[in-house]
């Protein structure tokens, strides 16, 4: 399992993965770009010394499900994919890919499904939606565990930086930094 820690940008498309190319951050989480591009992605990501989270749920023209997940695992071995599929977190950890279970939290009842999800599918990391839930983190490690990565809704990298002494890793646009 690779060690996910500190800011990890979103990279939201290809001009937001060449803004991640320049940037001193050594991985980004990688979506909504096409399958087509990948091939060129990780070649560049590797001659820069970078490495890729790919959201598995958010590749166009990949297919969401175990069988992209093994297809992602397989040919491009990512450091990390991120999935709100327990099917596909399940496949991701079959083929030795560090698994991030994305879950959203918008009320007890789906925490509670959360943390049932999560115990049954047990993912290396989970990461909590929005982010900005400092105040429940806590609840939260007891719930779903201590390897929580925060993001969704992160104002700024100060606000980034004080999470950070409670959880492992934090997500957030690229732009915001």
């Amino acid at each position: 399992m690779e060690e996910l820690h500190g800011i990890i940008p979103a990279v939201d498309g290809i001009r937001r993965y060449k803004e991640f190319l320049k940037s001193e951050y050594p991985v980004c989480v990688l979506m909504n770009v096409h399958i087509s591009l990948l091939e060129s992605i990780f070649r560049a990501a590797k001659e820069k010394d970078k490495k890729i989270i790919l959201h598995v749920d958010r590749i166009n023209g990949l297919s969401d499900d175990e069988y992209g997940a093994e297809y992602i695992s397989q040919r491009y071995r990512p450091v990390a994919a991120v999935s709100i599929k327990p099917s596909v977190i399940q496949t991701l950890k079959k083929n030795h890919v560090t698994s991030i279970q994305r879950v959203f939290l918008i009320d007890s009842f789906a925490l509670k499904r959360s943390a049932d999800s999560v115990a049954n599918t047990k993912p290396d990391y989970v990461e909590v939606l929005p982010g900005i839930c400092e105040a429940i983190i806590p609840l939260l490690k007891e719930a779903l565990g201590d390897r929580l990565i925060a993001g969704g809704l992160i104002p700024d990298v100060v606000y980034a930086q004080k999470l950070l002494r409670e959880v492992s890793a934090v997500t957030m646009s690229i732009d915001k930094m």
